[in-house]
């Protein structure tokens, strides 16, 4: 029997620091998201996260306090949730578009005084989060009532040295559904990261430096910050992120402009793309014997394309929306 990899990290380690390591690897130039705002290199993030990490100490939030991300898919999403972790403080990342009631219970439940959003759910927040003192944060243009996330970084420095936190210690919560009561926060700790990457994204998905990864879920559930962040930013990949409702039209548009070469959805999503709509980077009909080889050989061929799915019927179901002679792994999350 083939002995299990375990996984170590280091005492004191904070989960940032994966973005120090690609620095040290020389990739601070290389790109490490691609957003419908704009683009980043991971010099450049790194920069902004430290950034991010400074304007939170300055508004007050301490080690291990809880601060609300309500943000969708694009650059402030990662420079916040890093920068946040990198002070010691805990990013509690949840979805712009939950329910009224929700928010105030993940103020209240979370004790988070700091709420990050985009502009445009900044009226929303501050209506049904009336009565409690909260600072509010807008990212992705002003708003009435808060801060402007973009001029307060420009003022901060951009270093920032990584909180000494320990392996064990919170990093980040992300919070249940709510489908048996109150969504639940669920804590995950700093070194979480580094097993989850370690394992499941080298053993199985086999994710390496040149990949580009684009998944189809949101930052702010389990699936979608390791697809689009924790694992893409371990190897030294490109993240792809899409803001705006997984449309048909808009996939396929980002699929067409940026080439993923492991794209992560959800069966749903494949009923509406149709294998004859699969822009041409797929190549229907072209069989490769593994990912790596389409890598190394073909940058524009077949994706690995990660199903997420709940049973065996699902499977089979997304299976023919797929085009056929795709490399396909399916994984149950």
């Amino acid at each position: 029997m083939q002995a299990v990899n375990v996984v170590a990290a280091p005492e004191r380690f904070n989960a940032s620091l994966l973005l120090d390591r690609n620095i040290d690897r020389g990739r601070a130039g290389k790109a490490a998201v691609h957003a419908v705002d704009r683009s980043l290199t991971y010099g450049e993030l790194l920069a902004q996260a430290s950034r991010a990490g400074n304007l939170l100490r300055a508004l007050g939030v301490a080690r291990e306090e809880r601060v609300l991300l309500v943000l969708d898919d694009t650059t402030a999403f990662p420079v916040v949730f890093l920068g946040a972790m990198r002070l010691g403080a805990v990013p509690v990342p949840v979805s712009p578009l939950d329910k009224a009631d929700n928010f105030r219970h993940f103020v209240d439940d979370s004790y988070a005084r700091v709420v990050v959003a985009d502009a445009g759910s900044i009226p929303m927040l501050r209506e049904v989060l009336d009565g409690r003192d909260l600072t509010f944060v807008s990212a992705r243009g002003p708003a009435e009532g808060a801060i402007d996330l973009e001029a307060e970084l420009a003022a901060q420095d951009d270093e920032l040295v990584p909180a000494a936190t320990h392996r064990d210690d919170m990093a980040f919560w992300l919070y249940s559904s709510g489908s048996t009561g109150r969504p639940k926060g669920v804590v995950h700790l700093h070194h979480d990261i580094e097993i989850t990457c370690e394992t499941y994204a080298r053993q199985v998905l086999g994710v390496r430096e040149d990949d580009v990864l684009f998944s189809t879920t949101k930052l702010q559930h389990a699936y979608g910050l390791g697809n689009n962040l924790s694992f893409p930013l371990h190897f030294g990949a490109t993240a792809v992120l899409s803001a705006g409702p997984p449309k048909p039209d808009t996939l396929l548009a980002v699929l067409r402009e940026r080439r993923p070469t492991i794209f992560f959805s959800a069966p749903r999503l494949h009923d509406g793309l149709a294998p004859d709509e699969f822009p041409a980077i797929l190549q229907r009909g072209e069989r490769v014997s593994s990912r790596r080889q389409v890598a190394n050989e073909n940058r524009g061929g077949p994706v690995t394309v990660i199903v997420h799915a709940r049973d065996a019927d699902s499977f089979r179901r997304s299976d023919r929306q797929i085009a056929t002679g795709l490399k396909r792994r399916l994984a149950v999350v």
